[in-house]
């Protein structure tokens, strides 16, 4: 068993978008994955992602706190090979400065140089956006170091306690996920945390390594941001781990 760091991810260009309705820059979903992906190239099975936020910027633009409204850049489009730059199609996006730091745990040591390797043949990406410089690679058996090792930043907690709790007295499921109640403390950010499928899996034409497909939507969880240094020496790592709940719906919980 080891724990494998991935220290400062920056992504210049992630996605965002949580849904059609949701822009936070918390890809816990989309992470996690990333931690799985690289274990299964390094031919072992991860046991659990951490995920250390460091620094998160949303690309859209805020009015004044006078007349408050916020919009998403315009991104433009992809051109076609007979169209002129400026009939390319223009839609909104919400795009994502990130500076993250994953912590993998595996059920084996691995080799450095061959991380390093599998990162430079995938090519590494965080929710949709190249990374362009390699993130500092380091291994340790000692979660708590692990933690250490990434400096200043904010572990990502499955905080579904608090939205059970206030489900349990009687408020509706929006204010619980997006209302702060009085003399709450924390940080918490409400963030794609798995998907329900709306059809069956069947082969179907541009897929991703020609997989079986299938419709989903988006599940919604909500998260908290905690600083590393509140983690004492015989704390646990919180770590995110993937699975199915049932027949329907694949998600990343701790």
């Amino acid at each position: 068993m080891s724990y494998l760091i991935l220290k400062h991810i920056r992504a210049h260009r992630a996605n965002g978008l949580q849904t059609h309705y949701l822009a936070a820059p918390a890809p816990v979903f989309a992470a996690c994955m990333l931690g799985h992906a690289i274990a299964a190239r390094l031919g072992t099975r991860d046991l659990g992602v951490a995920i250390v936020h460091h620094r998160g910027h949303l690309q859209i633009d805020e009015w004044p706190s006078e007349a408050p409204a916020r919009a998403a850049w315009q991104v433009r489009g992809a051109s076609g090979p007979s169209s002129a730059p400026l009939e390319n199609p223009i839609q909104p996006g919400v795009l994502a400065e990130l500076d993250l730091s994953l912590i993998i745990k595996l059920e084996r040591v691995v080799d450095l140089k061959q991380v390093e390797g599998i990162l430079k043949a995938m090519p590494l990406r965080l929710a949709g956006s190249p990374i362009a410089r390699l993130p500092m690679l380091m291994q340790t058996n000692d979660a708590h170091h692990a933690l250490r090792s990434c400096g200043r930043g904010f572990v990502t907690l499955d905080a579904r306690q608090y939205v059970q709790a206030k489900l349990d007295s009687g408020v509706g499921i929006l204010d619980a996920m997006f209302h702060r109640t009085p003399g709450e403390a924390g940080w918490f950010v409400p963030a794609t945390v798995g998907y329900s499928m709306l059809s069956r899996f069947e082969p179907r034409r541009n897929v991703r390594d020609q997989l079986p497909h299938a419709w989903a939507e988006a599940l919604v969880g909500l998260v908290e941001y905690r600083s590393t240094f509140s983690f004492g020496e015989n704390d646990s790592i919180p770590l995110w781990r993937h699975g199915w709940v049932d027949d329907q719906a694949f998600i990343v919980q701790q």
